[in-house]
């Protein structure tokens, strides 16, 4: 549906085809927002902090859709590790990706994907190891780890044994929600082993 020429975002988007953005956030539905001099753009497959070139797909009175055309900052730009920027340089496949699929087509698209697949192969454990330098793991006061975790044996326990619901912690707001906790937590322990 083309943009209503009424509103100030119509006539905004009205004139342009391609903006260069950065992602604010992800909104319901999965997709990343922008704003353009104010006016919301929503992009599918997209990452908060993610700087694209787009084109736009869709204009409506108050907001835009578009496709992502060029990734203006790599992975290798943000973190600024080496080991990282010499893995993606390794493939000259890396560097078409922000052109989408057409590059991959046909028999030398064929062998270009093949590179870059064996070097995700061969040095992707390099890219994470070095990513895993950065991530500091905060310490954990020992004591209340394991009150934390005698608190989940005794929860999962009177759980298995049908002593604690919702009904019986319903006078002790603090006791329903470890309760629903543990419910989530082993829901996700059971599903993602």
């Amino acid at each position: 549906m083309p943009a209503s020429s009424s509103s100030p975002a119509a006539v905004l988007l009205s004139q342009i085809d391609e903006i260069d953005v950065e992602v604010e956030r992800l909104v319901a539905g999965g997709d990343g927002l922008a704003r353009y001099q104010g006016v919301p753009i929503f992009i599918p497959r997209s990452a908060p902090g993610d700087r694209l070139r787009v084109r736009l797909v869709e204009r409506r009175p108050d907001f835009g859709r578009a496709e992502i055309v060029e990734m203006l900052r790599s992975i290798a730009d943000v973190c600024e590790l080496d080991v990282v920027t010499e893995v993606l340089d390794s493939a000259p496949a890396f560097s078409m990706l922000h052109q989408g699929t057409l590059p991959f087509a046909g028999r030398e698209g064929n062998r270009l994907w093949g590179q870059l697949v064996d070097t995700v192969a061969k040095r992707w454990d390099d890219v994470v190891d070095a990513l895993d330098a950065l991530v500091t793991v905060p310490a954990v006061d020992a004591a209340a780890l394991t009150v934390a975790e005698k608190e989940t044996v005794f929860t999962e326990e009177a759980e298995e044994v049908g002593e604690l619901t919702e009904a019986d912690a319903e006078d002790d707001e603090e006791e329903l929600y470890r309760a629903r906790a543990t419910r989530t937590a082993d829901y996700y322990r059971r599903k993602y082993p």
